[in-house]
């Protein structure tokens, strides 16, 4: 205990004296519960003309010490003291990632993400970003924002085929379901990876487009019209805020996607 006490004050030295922000502290390390950092290079290849930085990693919910990131984000204003083991170590997994992505993108030392009013992460100004996360899988995309900058990524298990059969009814309709069944790229047994797909990517499209409308809106507000290896498109529906049909014009929504063994990426990105 009195050498804990020792570590604690030398620390509270440390940060009370030194010219760097207190986040330089939380994340001067990597988190030893998330591993494999990598860079999502097919993703960054497909938009070789734009500055981009897209990362992904892997986390282990159970290695998270909740009580010691409650503490750490609480000193950054950032309360996760209502969440449970499994939703804070995504949420430190996301941050830290997004923190990583965003010095890569920008040469400088950045703060942790704060929290909006909805949720979502507020991003520092010129910059686009997106988080997403699931199973132990964590990705994060940031890019220099334009005038109008559209940004989205979703990462999902695929499904077992039990579960697909179960939920796909309630974001799938009767008109998209047929689109996937007349598809010749895929079979039969493909059934649960594209209901898996159209899922992850109606996420991203919600997290790509909300920014711009400002409202919440559902899956029924985009409907399937094609789908091939690699990407999908959408058209919007009456359920879309009309803010954002003015916006669009009913353009198509196109998202991209892949397959890395038991996942699935699904991004938007536009100007």
């Amino acid at each position: 205990m009195q050498i804990y006490c020792l570590v604690q004050c030398y620390y509270a030295q440390l940060v009370e004296h030194s010219s760097k922000p207190h986040f330089y502290f939380m994340f001067n390390q990597q988190p030893n519960f998330i591993k494999n950092i990598a860079k999502l290079d097919l993703l960054c290849s497909r938009k070789p003309s734009e500055k981009l930085v897209a990362l992904q990693a892997e986390f282990d919910v159970a290695e998270c010490n909740l009580l010691v990131w409650q503490q750490q984000m609480a000193e950054h204003g950032l309360d996760i003291s209502k969440m449970r083991q499994k939703r804070a170590a995504e949420f430190v997994a996301g941050r830290y990632l997004a923190w990583l992505a965003l010095q890569q993108l920008t040469g400088h030392t950045q703060a942790v993400l704060p929290i909006g009013e909805d949720r979502a992460p507020i991003w520092p100004k010129g910059v686009v970003g997106s988080i997403s996360h699931s199973n132990g899988h964590v990705v994060v995309v940031v890019k220099l924002a334009a005038e109008l900058s559209l940004l989205g990524i979703d990462i999902e298990q695929i499904l077992s085929n039990d579960k697909a059969q179960t939920l796909y009814k309630e974001f799938i309709n009767p008109d998209e379901l047929t689109v996937l069944n007349s598809s010749d790229d895929f079979s039969a047994n493909d059934f649960a990876l594209l209901v898996s797909v159209v899922f992850s990517a109606k996420e991203a499209i919600y997290k790509a487009y909300h920014p711009l409308v400002q409202e919440f809106f559902s899956f029924d507000a985009v409907e399937l019209t094609s789908i091939d290896k690699g990407r999908l498109e959408f058209k919007l529906t009456e359920m879309f805020p009309l803010s954002g049909r003015k916006v669009l014009a009913d353009k198509p929504i196109t998202v991209s996607w892949m397959q890395q063994q038991d996942m699935v990426f699904s991004w938007i990105m536009e100007e």
